[in-house]
C-alpha cells in the first residue's frame, strides 16, 4: 500500500510539473475536496418527529476534537433548543434538547466550549409575555451544569457568545430599552459558572431612538471584547457598528462604516481578531441585492477608512447572505461562509482571502432543489474546514481538507524566501539574487508521504513538491527549510533529521547533506534542483549517499547551464579523471555539498566526449562517481 500511496504522490509530482508549464497563478492557491458530512434529521435519527425543521446551526470543538452543533427544530408549534456532540468522524455521541418555560419556543443561537470542555449556549426564550436571553451551560456529554436568563421586561434576544482565557462567558444581542432608545446592543459578562459580573448597554450607538443590534461578540489576546452589529439612522439605513470594551465591559472605542459603492445597508454579522488582534468583521450589505462583505480593520484605532474591503456578489447577481467568519492561526487566510442564491435555490457558500483581503477562491455545495444555507465555518483540530448548516429540515455539516499551495513570481534580480505555511510549520525557499537567469514562477505544495523505513531513510509523513514554470537551472544553491512539530518525529532522533529528496532514476529516496535544528524544530538543506522532497531519519550515515551530477550526460558547448554535482561531503576537493588516470580538473567546493563544473580541463579548453571519474575527497573520506560528456 505504501508503495502505491507513493507511486501515487510521484504521478501527482510529475503531472504538476506538466501543468505548471501552462498555467500559472501569482498567489496562494487552493483545492478543496469534500472529505465526509453529517446530516441531522428525525427520521434517521428517531429524535423528534419527521415534521420537525432543523434550522440555525452554529459549530464549535474542544481539545480532543469532538464537534458540538446548536441549533433547534421548529415543528411550526413551538421551537426547541437542540445541541449534538459528534466525534470528529462525524460519529454522533450524544445530544440534549431543551424547551423555553412552560413547553414554550426556545432556540440557540450561538456556541462556544471552555478549556474544561464545557459547552456552552447562547439563545433566546419566550416566556409567555416577551423574550429573554437565556445562557446554558452543559458539560462535555451534554449534561445540563447551570443556566441563565436576563430579562429586561421587555424584548431581549441573544445572539452572539465569547470566552475569554480565564473562561469567563460574554453574552451579546439586542434589548429594548424603551421607546425613547429602542432596541440597544446589550453585553452580560459571566463567571465561568454563569454568575453575573457584570454588563453594559451601549445606548443610542446610532440614531437616538433608532434600533441596533448586537449581533456577534469576540475576544482578542488581551482579553478586551469586541462586540458588532449593525446601528440605524434617522434615515432608516443601517451601518456596522463595532465596539471594543475591556475585560470588564468598560468602552474602549467604536468604528462605524460609511455605506461605501451606493450600498443603502451594511449589517455585520461575524467577527473574529487574527494573530495580531487585527479585527475583521463580516455580513451583507444591499446595493440591487445583497452581497456578502467583509472588513478588516488595519490597526487597534479602528479606522474604518483605512479598513480593506472586500465584498462577493455571485455570478448570477442574485442574492447572497454571509453568516460567519473564520481566520486561521496557521496561514492567516480569512474563511466566510454564507448562502448564496441562483436565483431559485440556496447553497452553501464558502469564500477564501488571503489576509489583505485578496480573494483567493470559493467552495459551493447545493442539495438540489432545496436551499442550503452555512451559518458557521471553524476548523477542527487538523485544520480542516467545517461548515455547519441546513438543508431540507435537517441540520447539515461539511468537512472539507484543503490542498496547500503556493505559488509565487520569482524575480531574478531580488532574492526571495517563499514561504508555504503547513500545520507542522512553515516550508521555506531562500533565493539569492541571481539564482536564476530570468522571471519565473515556483510553485511549493504540501504532500503527504508514507512514513516509516524506505531504503536510507525513515521518512516522516511531511513531504513537499517544488516546481518551477521554465526548463532552466538555478545558478546558485537554494536552501530549503522543514519546520516541524514534536509529534511529527516522535520516535526519530532529531540530530539525525535531514530533507531527502525522491531519486526518480533509481526510484529511492536520498538524504541531503542537511542541517538540523532540534532546538527550534527545523531542518535545512542546499541543492540545485527541484523534485519531491520529505522530512526524514538518515539511517545509513551520510557517507552512503551517493555523488549526483546532471544534466547526465552533459554537452558543455550546448548547454545554457553548468554540470551540478551533489550530495559532496563538507570541505571536499573534487578531483575528475580520465579512465587513463589523467587528471583532468580539480574542484575546491569548500564548506558547500555542491559544485559546479563548466566542462573544460585545468587548460580551459573543453575536454572530450567520454566517461570521465570523479572523486571528492574530505575529511570523512573519499566519494567517487561516473560521468558523462558528449559533444
Amino acid at each position: 500500500m505504501k508503495s502505491f500511496r507513493l507511486l501515487f504522490i510521484c504521478l501527482k509530482y510529475c503531472l504538476f510539473i506538466t501543468l505548471l508549464t501552462t498555467v500559472f497563478c501569482s498567489a496562494a492557491k487552493a483545492e478543496f475536496s469534500l472529505d465526509s458530512s453529517a446530516q441531522f434529521n428525525a427520521p434517521s435519527t428517531g429524535l423528534g418527529s419527521s415534521g420537525d425543521d432543523y434550522k440555525k446551526t452554529s459549530i464549535a470543538k474542544d481539545s480532543s476534537g469532538n464537534i458540538f452543533i446548536a441549533g433547534f427544530k421548529d415543528n411550526a408549534a413551538v421551537k426547541q433548543l437542540l445541541v449534538l456532540k459528534y466525534s470528529s468522524n462525524f460519529v454522533l455521541v450524544s445530544s440534549a434538547t431543551f424547551a423555553g418555560p412552560g413547553g414554550r419556543s426556545l432556540w440557540a443561537s450561538n456556541i462556544a466550549v471552555n478549556n474544561s470542555g464545557n459547552v456552552i449556549i447562547a439563545g433566546t426564550q419566550y416566556n409567555g409575555t416577551d423574550f429573554d436571553y437565556v445562557t446554558f451551560r452543559y458539560d462535555n456529554n451534554l449534561v445540563l451544569l447551570s443556566s441563565a436568563v436576563y430579562d429586561s421586561g421587555n424584548d431581549d434576544s441573544a445572539y452572539g457568545v465569547a470566552l475569554d482565557s480565564s473562561s469567563n462567558i460574554f453574552i451579546t444581542g439586542s434589548s429594548y430599552q424603551g421607546a425613547g432608545t429602542a432596541y440597544d446592543y446589550f453585553t452580560i459578562k459571566y463567571s465561568s459558572g454563569l454568575s453575573v459580573v457584570i454588563s453594559s448597554c451601549a445606548t443610542d450607538a446610532g440614531a437616538i431612538g433608532n434600533n441596533d443590534y448586537a449581533r456577534a461578540i469576540c475576544c482578542d489576546s488581551q482579553q478586551n471584547v469586541i462586540v458588532t452589529g449593525y446601528i440605524t439612522d434617522s434615515g432608516g439605513k443601517s451601518r456596522c457598528c463595532t465596539i471594543k470594551y475591556d475585560n470588564n465591559l468598560v468602552f474602549q472605542r467604536s468604528s462605524t462604516s460609511n455605506l461605501e459603492n451606493g450600498s443603502t445597508e451594511e449589517k455585520a454579522v461575524a467577527i473574529s481578531v487574527d494573530s495580531n488582534d487585527l479585527i475583521t468583521i463580516a455580513g451583507t450589505s444591499k446595493i440591487s441585492g445583497l452581497d456578502f462583505f467583509i472588513f478588516k480593520y488595519t490597526d487597534s484605532t479602528m479606522n474604518f477608512s483605512n479598513a480593506y474591503k472586500a465584498r462577493f456578489n455571485s455570478s448570477a447577481n442574485n442574492n447572497d447572505a454571509a453568516y460567519s467568519l473564520a481566520i486561521s492561526s496557521i496561514t492567516g487566510n480569512i474563511y466566510l461562509t454564507g448562502g448564496s442564491s441562483d436565483g431559485t435555490n440556496y447553497s452553501f457558500c464558502t469564500l477564501k482571502y488571503d489576509n489583505g483581503l485578496n480573494y483567493l477562491s470559493k467552495i459551493l455545495y447545493n442539495n438540489p432543489g432545496k436551499d442550503t444555507i452555512a451559518y458557521d465555518v471553524i476548523f477542527d483540530s487538523s485544520s480542516n474546514i467545517l461548515v455547519s448548516g441546513g438543508t431540507d429540515n435537517s441540520f447539515l455539516t461539511l468537512k472539507y481538507k484543503e490542498k496547500n499551495t503556493l505559488t509565487v513570481l520569482i524575480n531574478p534580480a531580488a532574492a526571495s524566501s517563499p514561504t508555504l505555511s503547513t500545520v507542522s510549520g512553515n516550508m521555506i525557499l531562500d533565493i539569492l539574487a541571481g539564482t536564476f537567469a530570468q522571471q519565473l514562477y515556483i510553485s511549493l505544495d504540501a504532500a503527504t508521504i508514507p512514513s516509516g523505513p524506505n531504503g536510507n531513510v525513515n521518512l516522516t509523513s511531511i513531504g513537499l513538491i517544488v516546481t518551477k514554470s521554465l526548463n532552466i537551472q538555478p545558478l546558485k544553491e537554494i536552501t530549503i527549510t522543514i519546520n516541524y512539530t514534536d509529534s511529527d518525529v516522535a520516535g526519530l532522533d532529531e540530530n539525525k533529521l535531514c530533507i531527502a529528496y525522491f531519486d526518480t532514476y533509481s526510484n529511492s529516496w536520498i538524504p541531503f547533506n542537511s542541517i538540523p535544528y532540534p532546538d527550534q524544530n527545523k531542518v535545512s538543506a542546499k541543492t540545485t534542483h527541484f523534485s519531491l522532497f520529505a522530512l526524514a531519519q538518515n539511517s545509513s550515515g551520510l557517507g552512503t549517499i551517493p555523488i549526483k551530477s546532471y544534466p547526465s550526460p552533459y554537452n558543455p558547448k550546448k548547454s545554457a547551464v553548468l554540470m551540478q554535482i551533489e550530495n559532496l561531503p563538507n570541505n571536499s576537493t573534487v578531483k575528475i579523471y580520465t579512465f587513463a588516470g589523467e587528471l583532468v580538473k580539480t574542484i575546491d567546493a569548500g564548506p558547500d555539498t555542491i559544485a559546479t563544473w563548466d566542462g573544460k580541463n585545468e587548460n580551459g579548453d573543453y575536454v572530450s566526449s567520454g566517461i570521465y571519474l570523479m572523486f571528492a575527497d574530505s575529511p570523512s573520506g573519499t566519494k567517487k562517481t561516473r560521468i558523462a560528456i558528449e559533444k
